[in-house]
């Protein structure tokens, strides 16, 4: 169904492992580079934390560490069923607690369970002062308990408006923190975009009885000369909607700066929440799920038509919300082994298209009623969106509603299973921040090159196009999709048949995985 270029090549053989901690460091990034390499100092504090802080300085604008917690500090309670998850919210908690940071903001949350658990928080926020990256690094540091150690000095530019990734991951029974932080002026935070995502994934750090393998694999560039991908937008529209709208119209907004951003071609279905998957009939148009579809069908390319449906979207739908239920129904397939065709695979539609990766958004503010409908309960692993490698993104209420807060995990489990994320579609009273949220949602959907291994390593990266490097970037170069494990190249995209290459390193331990 999706993603055509897969790599091919072989890695190293079994006898040839890799020295623990050879991970190579991302050109790039100032005193912050994941492994637990000889540039680390470890330092232990009596506030329960062990530092793996990097000695040099630098110019650069990103700035961060790598923090170890010490096994004698209770651990979090879990957050919507993961530990790092309450982790991750506990020390957020403790970071605005302390007060030298304004607007304290949380995007999104992104939960990872395969390999390591990990949890992966973006955030924004300011200072009432002009400071460098690493000066906000240091006082993050302090506050998380290592009051005594002192990140070097860097060079970089001075803001007031920062963006920080911050990832909580459990491995072999220890919990660890990282950090990284970048003004959040719009130049500069998209230049580090694709390294700070890379330097935030769980998978970095290095097992000390770890056996790590390479791999150099290699890909045909594929044809056009644009990324693209298909859309399919799940909104509620029932009456707890109301206080939502502004953030519903905010994110179709940051969806097509996104979509300009990674200069994507698209296609955008849209349904609800609401009646008539099931082949009843609705008890008025308005609670039709599929009114958009059966008003303006498949969108092509055309975000005034995507704006103007979503915006369209009322408060009167069915109080019985099943959005993963109506998803499910519109999308099955005969060709994928289903026993009909759905809405959105009936002639004369036909979505997604061949070989294009599709991502499902839903918009809601209260839980997942599947099984008003169904009949039977959900299951988040086994299902149509896991078989069809669809990406399923849910910004929800994650405790800022003041509604039903999504805690029976169909909608989070489900963005988690097949490596969406999950967002914020409240914030306090105040309407969130989109944007970071939509780029990632369209920056996920264009890998194109998927990696014939698992649990890749993203700071071991080194990609050539042509036998020139390329470097990550989401203006022009590549970057590591962690959810489905592919590399995605905006900017300039590699030519038909231009030969790409790439080596990485990945844990390679007969116990635990089958990567022969």
């Amino acid at each position: 169904m999706l993603l055509t270029g897969f790599m091919t090549g072989c890695g190293t053989d079994p006898e040839e492992d890799l020295p623990t901690n050879s991970t190579k460091g991302i050109v790039g990034s100032s005193f912050y580079i994941i492994n637990s390499a000889t540039t680390y100092q470890d330092i232990t504090e009596v506030g329960g934390i062990v530092m793996k802080a990097t000695t040099a300085g630098g110019a650069e604008s990103i700035a961060g560490f790598a923090v170890e917690k010490n096994g004698s500090r209770p651990l979090a309670v879990a957050a919507a069923g993961y530990i790092t998850t309450g982790e991750l919210r506990e020390s957020i908690a403790l970071i605005g607690a302390a007060g030298y940071l304004n607007n304290l903001s949380t995007i999104n949350e992104q939960v990872f369970t395969k390999y390591t658990e990990y949890t992966v928080g973006d955030y924004s926020f300011a200072t009432a002062t002009a400071q460098r990256t690493v000066d906000v690094a240091n006082q993050i540091l302090n506050t998380l308990g290592a009051t005594s150690i002192v990140l070097p000095t860097g060079t970089g530019v001075t803001a007031t408006a920062f963006r920080m990734f911050m990832t909580v991951t459990s491995f072999n029974g220890h919990y660890y923190y990282t950090v990284s932080i970048s003004p959040r002026a719009k130049v500069i935070f998209e230049e580090n975009f694709a390294l700070m995502t890379a330097l935030s994934s769980g998978t970095n750090f290095t097992g000390t009885n770890e056996r790590l393998v390479s791999s150099t694999e290699n890909s045909i560039g594929l044809p056009g000369t644009t990324n693209q991908a298909d859309f399919l937008f799940v909104v509620d529209d029932s009456g707890s909607m109301g206080d939502q709208q502004t953030a519903i119209a905010t994110a179709a907004d940051d969806f097509e700066a996104a979509l300009d951003l990674a200069g994507m071609n698209y296609n955008i279905a849209i349904i609800t929440t609401s009646e008539g998957a099931d082949g009843s009939p609705c008890v008025g148009l308005n609670y039709c799920y599929d009114r958009s579809v059966q008003n303006v069908g498949i969108i092509d390319n055309d975000i005034n038509i995507f704006k103007s449906e979503i915006n369209a979207i009322d408060i009167n739908g069915s109080p019985i919300e099943t959005g993963i239920y109506n998803a499910e129904q519109a999308l099955k397939q005969t060709a994928n082994g289903d026993s009909y065709n759905g809405l959105l695979n009936t002639a004369p539609l036909s979505f997604p298209r061949p070989n294009t990766q599709l991502s499902m958004v839903i918009l809601s503010d209260e839980v997942s009623q599947y099984e008003s409908r169904a009949g039977v309960p959900f299951n988040p692993v086994n299902n149509l969106f896991t078989r069809d490698r669809i990406l399923v993104n849910s910004i929800i209420d994650i405790g800022l509603c003041g509604d039903n807060v999504e805690k029976t995990g169909q909608y989070d489990d489900l963005a988690i299973a097949t490596g969406g994320l999950v967002g914020n579609i409240c914030n306090g009273g105040v309407t969130p921040n989109f944007s970071a949220v939509m780029q990632n949602i369209v920056f996920q959907a264009a890998g194109k090159y998927r990696l014939g291994r698992s649990f890749a390593k993203p700071n071991s990266m080194e990609v050539t196009v042509d036998g020139v490097a390329s470097i990550p970037s989401i203006k022009n170069g590549y970057m590591y999709i962690e959810g489905t494990n592919s590399i995605a190249f905006f900017g300039t995209l590699p030519a038909e048949g231009a030969d790409i290459q790439v080596y990485y390193e990945y844990p390679k331990e007969i116990n635990l995985f089958n990567n022969d």
